[in-house]
């Protein structure tokens, strides 16, 4: 999953007295405006499944039946490969149950990721052009 990259910034002026401390001096405030993507959906019908011959000990089932299972996840090219039991369904259960926990972690990542992004850009300043300006406790553009 491609880490969450914020739109371009934009600073908008809004002029209110603070309705918290209406004696206050300060009447202007900026603020940063950034738009993050939201994380994708895990699975969908992304997932293509291939049957293969399992690796080790077994003899001739091992070498003569298809029970191993390798599953992959066709938008982010992730792949799992389970062949512990000699039954291909309970490895098809297991291969995708082990795929989506991978990509839930691929996706805890990222959000993470876009976090650790939104705190830094909370502590900046805003700063820069303003390219919309509103008035009043109500947001009214000026």
């Amino acid at each position: 999953m491609p880490p969450l990259r914020p739109a371009p910034c934009r600073t908008v002026l809004w002029s209110c007295p603070s309705p918290y401390r209406p004696a206050h001096a300060r009447k202007n405030w900026y603020l940063d405006v950034a738009m993050f993507e939201p994380p994708s959906a895990a699975f969908g019908n992304e997932v293509v499944i291939e049957t293969m011959r399992a690796s080790g000990p077994g003899g001739q089932h091992v070498n003569k039946t298809e029970t191993a299972v390798r599953a992959t996840h066709v938008a982010t090219g992730l792949s799992v490969k389970v062949g512990g039991s000699r039954i291909q369904s309970a490895n098809k259960g297991a291969a995708l149950a082990l795929l989506n926990a991978r990509l839930q972690a691929q996706a805890d990542a990222g959000r993470e990721r876009g976090k650790a992004e939104r705190r830094v850009r909370h502590a900046v300043r805003a700063g820069g052009s303003v390219v919309r300006h509103f008035t009043g406790p109500r947001f009214v553009e000026a």
